[in-house]
């Protein structure tokens, strides 16, 4: 059987390569895996209502004497990531033709968001060469029913006729497209939460503690930066910032996919406002406090809800220390993430079932 997998596979960002990486482990046991390019489309510019505002993020300014390391860091963070999707992804082998596709996960609903490839029907099930089309845990991003005109709601409506199962990551999602479609809607986990990764996971040699600071460039405040060097300081640790880079950190490390796991693993605590940075600190249990942002708000509120630690949620005025020293039960949450892997894998299983079906009676 040859699967196919439309995602951000391309994206230079070590959260789309893990998650991209773990789907199409999951599915090899199927058939041979391979993934989609994605298809240039109209225009996005005027998709959004003229009530939906842009979202804008004010950009620090802290020790921008530094500047030259961190783009030269990001530099050559961007060729590993590349070596590692030629390597690990084979993204330039293609198939004419699959027998079924799987559209995420990632946000490849988030159609509000003005990208390189436009708006496409393509992300929305319209795959002309799948003789059968499902999601796994897609996403809108900050995308709603609210911030796209009706032109390209009626184009989103269209395509997502053509899609044969919804599974879906968090609960904007399932309203977005329970708006759009009739047909049922399953809520799963990000594949980097129900893909292991022991096999992969490259260590790392460090000799001191540390903190793991995880999230884009230029997105940490004044106050926020002030706060946790603070608290790095007051507990005897080495601030580390690793795949993206951060000139205030004591060390800005480039690092592979799979060795990124590892400085997760091994971190004494986790400060982060990315996704993906909260779900490698839940996969690896650790102590961890999360900024959340105007452009992730639905996806990271919600999966902090969804395993109820919302209370790790800081702000520019919260005091770190209090939030991450308030002790993460994993236990119920490593339980949950169990239920949840057999889900998963019982509904890419049907997936896989129903498009063999299909091509049976063809």
């Amino acid at each position: 059987m040859n699967i196919g997998i439309l995602s951000m596979q391309r994206v230079i960002n070590h959260g789309s390569f893990l998650q991209s990486y773990a789907l199409k482990k999951n599915l090899e046991k199927y058939g041979y895996v391979s993934f989609l390019d994605i298809i240039d489309g109209e225009d996005n510019s005027a998709i959004m209502c003229d009530s939906n505002s842009k979202t804008t993020v004010k950009k620090n300014t802290y020790l921008l004497n530094r500047i030259a390391i961190k783009y030269y860091l990001a530099k050559k963070q961007k060729k590993i990531i590349c070596e590692n999707q030629r390597e690990y992804l084979k993204l330039d082998k293609h198939e004419n033709k699959y027998d079924c596709v799987f559209i995420g996960s990632d946000e490849v609903f988030n159609c509000s968001q003005k990208s390189s490839f436009g708006f496409t029907t393509q992300l929305f099930g319209n795959i002309v060469n799948a003789g059968y089309v499902a999601t796994y845990a897609a996403s809108c991003g900050n995308s709603s029913l609210k911030t796209i005109n009706t032109y390209f709601e009626e184009k989103i409506r269209e395509s997502f006729c053509k899609i044969n199962k919804f599974s879906v990551r968090d609960s904007n999602t399932e309203e977005f497209v329970k708006s759009l479609s009739d047909k049922p809607v399953i809520r799963n986990l990000d594949p980097v939460l129900i893909y292991d990764f022991e096999n992969e996971i490259v260590k790392t040699e460090r000799n001191e503690d540390y903190l793991l600071v995880y999230g884009y460039q230029n997105r940490f405040m004044k106050n926020e930066i002030i706060k946790i060097k603070e608290f790095a300081k007051k507990n005897k640790l080495k601030t580390y910032a690793v795949g993206v880079f951060h000139p205030w950190c004591d060390k800005n490390i480039p690092v592979k996919p799979f060795e990124l796991l590892d400085y997760f693993k091994n971190a004494k605590y986790i400060v982060t406002e990315t996704f993906h940075g909260c779900v490698l600190s839940i996969k690896y249990n650790k102590q961890f406090v999360s900024y959340v942002r105007d452009s992730n708000r639905n996806k990271l509120e919600d999966l902090l809800k969804q395993f109820r630690i919302e209370d790790h949620i800081i702000d520019c005025t919260t005091d770190i220390e209090n939030e991450i020293f308030n002790t993460i039960d994993y236990t119920p949450i490593n339980d949950y993430i169990s239920k949840e892997r057999k889900k998963a894998y019982d509904y890419i299983s049907l997936c896989i079932d129903e498009c063999r079906v299909k091509t049976e009676a063809r």
